[in-house]
């Protein structure tokens, strides 16, 4: 079984786009199971105060350990921590204080954070982030050895304000599918082979193997009549073997 935890921000809450849709990719990447942390904090004046946010995130602290400790964390073959905000500093507490074995996605991050030393962590941070100073959170991650994706104007929702927020998202979702989980399991989403990744290959091979590249620019998609094949594994034996019919050609027609 495969297990994944949500640590809000105050404020953020766990239906919030960025822990909405994490935990969907999460799902396509097989965690069958979710557990979804709720917090009570009304105090203001956390901004600029580490004495106000340190006693938030014990607070906070206190209510997370209240909800998880009936949680049997053995029984998980994989678990995944999704954090935001503040709920970053209290999964990095929370899997560091009891020993669990976890991936954590950290979004927006704090300093504090990282003097929680996360491990097997990736974070996510804008430059433009009113809780946090970004090139400090950077140089902290660095020394925990945790990658840290910078978005350029981001805010702390991840924000741009304009048309970039969709390419912002495209990059976020590659990075949390390939750096966050792993490549073969996110593949399973769309049915791919886990064991086939795509990738870039080499066009010498596609010129060597002409026998299959006579489809119309109108019928660019394969049919089920057609014959399918991976150059690399065809020209062992193309040498050897008769020729395929051309698809495509008068000979094909009814």
């Amino acid at each position: 079984m495969k297990l994944v935890v949500c640590f809000p921000g105050i404020g953020y809450h766990c239906d919030k786009p960025l822990l909405y849709y994490s935990r969907k990719l999460a799902a396509c990447a097989g965690y069958d199971h979710t557990l979804l942390l709720q917090y009570t904090y009304h105090k203001d004046g956390l901004r600029g105060s580490p004495a106000a946010l340190r006693e938030a995130f014990d607070t906070l602290y206190a209510q997370a350990e209240a909800q998880l400790s009936a949680v049997d964390w053995p029984q998980y073959d994989d678990v995944l921590f999704l954090s935001k905000s503040i709920g970053t500093a209290v999964s990095a507490a929370f899997a560091q204080r009891h020993g669990i074995p976890c991936r954590q996605i950290l979004y927006t991050p704090l300093s504090l954070t990282f003097a929680l030393a996360p491990q097997n962590a990736l974070a996510f941070l804008g430059t433009a982030d009113p809780w946090s100073d970004a090139s400090s959170v950077a140089a902290a991650a660095r020394a925990n050895g945790t990658k840290l994706c910078l978005y350029e104007n981001a805010n702390h929702s991840l924000e741009t304000g304009d048309d970039d927020d969709l390419a912002l998202f495209k990059t976020f979702t590659d990075s949390f599918i390939i750096d966050g989980l792993d490549a073969r399991l996110g593949m399973r989403c769309i049915r791919f082979d886990r064991y086939l990744p795509a990738r870039k290959g080499n066009r010498f091979l596609s010129k060597l193997h002409q026998c299959h590249r006579q489809q119309s620019d109108r019928n660019l998609f394969a049919r089920g009549c057609h014959h399918i094949e991976f150059p690399l594994i065809r020209l062992r034996h193309d040498f050897t073997c008769q020729r395929d019919q051309a698809v495509g050609f008068a000979r094909h027609s009814r």
